[in-house]
């Protein structure tokens, strides 16, 4: 089978690329693997990320500590903070990733939303009445017997 994941030098947020594939393909790993076929699908792993232009250092440490994690599961889940809001900004590159940290220091937690593309900009070619016209409708359809 083959792994989907963005390419390192993508868009994404760089956080997500460092981190986020690596660790959820390692936990999905273990999750499904059985203890004989994990090895191989680990490499199997590491091989998609290499082809995809990540670091093998990189690879290599997120793969041990959240082998880690799973393994010696010693510090509980971190609970969210009640008092915490959370905003949703679009994403762009060397900017939202400081304003990601100045809002955490607020305990304002952040996500990230894409970004409008020239497809969704042009692609809503259907025209629409004035609002004027459309109050106070009433559709009919016709029926065969009628």
């Amino acid at each position: 089978h083959r792994l989907l994941h963005a390419l390192f030098h993508s868009r994404t947020p760089i956080y997500q690329r460092r981190t986020h594939a690596i660790i959820d393909s390692t936990r999905r790993a273990y999750n499904i693997c059985s203890p004989q076929h994990l090895d191989h699908e680990l490499q199997h792993i590491r091989t998609v990320l290499l082809d995809n232009g990540y670091p093998l250092s990189r690879i290599e440490l997120i793969i041990h500590r959240t082998k880690q994690s799973i393994e010696n599961p010693s510090k509980p889940a971190k609970q969210p903070d009640k008092h915490s809001a959370k905003v949703f900004l679009p994403f762009y590159p060397h900017v939202s990733k400081q304003i990601g940290n100045i809002l955490q220091r607020h305990l304002v937690s952040l996500a990230f939303t894409s970004n409008k593309s020239l497809c969704n900009l042009f692609s809503n070619t259907k025209s629409h009445p004035p609002a004027a016209q459309t109050s106070n409708v009433i559709y009919q359809i016709p029926c065969k017997d009628c």
